[in-house]
């Protein structure tokens, strides 16, 4: 019970925080620039609808399935397609986001979906202290960044958490292993 408990007071901090440096930047620069980069949050938060239910349907299936052959292929399957549905959120969002943004919300998009599968594939496994350490892996070096290189243009923003992803993504890889 433990564990269920710091893993959603872990997801409230992340939550919490990542509001709080929203909040902040829409203060740090003009409704302008943040009415530009308000469209790049909305095409962020549709990129992860690309999943359609695949992460809880491998929570599902995994907790069902009793042949162990079946679950290593259940989570292949999972990340295979959850990399492949990267790869084309990445570029239809490299070709649809503001131009001045739109490398960076590609890969901010693309690598929410990826963070997401890893951190599922952990928890079918039990090892919710490792999906902790992909969340924490993400919004610790990005509020480490936003906080110190003080941020003043949604471009910065956009670029530390593109990085800060990036790096989550590396430890959600080497969690899985």
């Amino acid at each position: 019970m433990r564990k269920y408990i710091l893993f959603t007071c872990i997801r409230y901090f992340e939550f919490g925080l990542f509001s709080i440096m929203v909040f902040l930047l829409a203060k740090r620069i003009s409704p302008a620039e943040y009415g530009v980069a308000a469209s790049s949050f909305i095409l962020i938060t549709l990129s992860a609808f690309l999943l359609l239910g695949g992460n809880q349907a491998l929570v599902k299936l995994h907790s069902k399935e009793q042949v162990t052959e079946n679950k290593n292929y259940l989570i292949l399957y999972n990340l295979g397609s959850n990399l492949l549905t990267s790869i084309v959120a990445f570029i239809v969002l490299i070709n649809i986001a503001e131009p001045l943004f739109a490398f960076n919300v590609a890969t901010i998009g693309a690598c929410k979906i990826i963070v997401e599968s890893v951190a599922t594939i952990n928890r079918v496994h039990q090892r919710f202290n490792r999906v902790n350490l992909v969340y924490l892996a993400n919004i610790i070096p990005f509020s480490i960044l936003f906080f110190t290189v003080d941020i003043k243009s949604a471009l910065g923003f956009f670029q530390c958490w593109s990085f800060s992803l990036l790096f989550s993504l590396l430890v959600g890889f080497i969690t899985i292993y």
